[in-house]
């Protein structure tokens, strides 16, 4: 492995690390204190996790590369009531993502 590739893979796993460091140091510090996270804080950490399912949501739904296959697209927007319902009723992550992958590869398979 070259030496400029190395330490690129270095530098972006210490920047992984420390992105998921701070957060939980910050977090850990002020939970630690008596009166809890300050408020900003507080509001911060509220909005991050709605904001990255949200792009992550936008991203997997419209393709990057510009031509949009609107069977592709219904197919993950139809695949979107399941995780919403399974949330809604058992309030589980991961059994939100397994219905939602087991209702797209169906309608996939149906589609084709």
């Amino acid at each position: 492995m070259r030496s400029g590739l190395l330490l690129l893979v270095c530098a972006v796993g210490v920047s992984t690390y420390l992105m998921r460091l701070v957060p939980l140091a910050l977090t850990s510090r002020s939970l630690s204190s008596a009166e809890g996270l300050h408020p900003r804080l507080r509001g911060f950490f509220g909005a991050v996790a709605p904001s990255f399912v949200a792009v992550f949501l936008v991203y997997s739904i419209i393709p990057a590369s510009g031509g949009v296959d609107l069977l592709e697209v219904a197919l993950k927007l139809a695949a979107l009531l399941p995780v919403a319902l399974v949330y809604l009723k058992t309030r589980h992550f991961g059994s939100a993502v397994l219905a939602g992958l087991a209702a797209y590869a169906a309608l996939f398979f149906l589609a084709r």
